[in-house]
């Protein structure tokens, strides 16, 4: 599944991760959304770093690419369980908590991340309904 992204044409590529998804795990999906790690680095700045302590890591706009990289490619969840985007996995809770603590202030400038970020196309989504897909 993780090598699902085939096709240069988003939503075939997501069509072709949700059928992988579904063979693998018995659960449907109603969507996909991507992003890249320019989106993480940038909302980081704005929630500042994120204790990985199982990784000896601390997460920071300034490193989160190299050390997530890093440990895909080198880290012991790769070479001892083959799941070597587990950090990310771990990472993600820990990233929306932050997230969800901002205030007011801080919400805006997240939003305003996400809505650049979709313009430039380093948040791509695609939905099975045609309705959320034309939106």
């Amino acid at each position: 599944m993780r090598d699902a992204g085939w096709f240069i044409d988003f939503p075939e590529s997501a069509r072709k991760f949700t059928w992988f998804f579904r063979r693998e795990t018995g659960v449907s999906v109603d969507g996909v959304l991507t992003v890249s790690p320019r989106v993480i680095t940038e909302i980081l700045k704005l929630v500042g770093p994120v204790e990985m302590p199982a990784y000896k890591k601390t997460l920071t706009s300034d490193n989160f690419l190299a050390e997530v990289q890093s440990d895909v490619e080198y880290g012991d969840n790769n070479k001892k369980l083959n799941q070597p985007k587990k950090i990310l996995t771990d990472f993600t809770p820990l990233f929306l908590s932050k997230l969800s603590s901002l205030d007011g202030a801080k919400w805006l400038d997240a939003v305003n991340i996400i809505m650049s970020s979709i313009e430039r196309k380093d948040v791509l989504m695609y939905f099975k309904a045609p309705s959320l897909q034309d939106f």
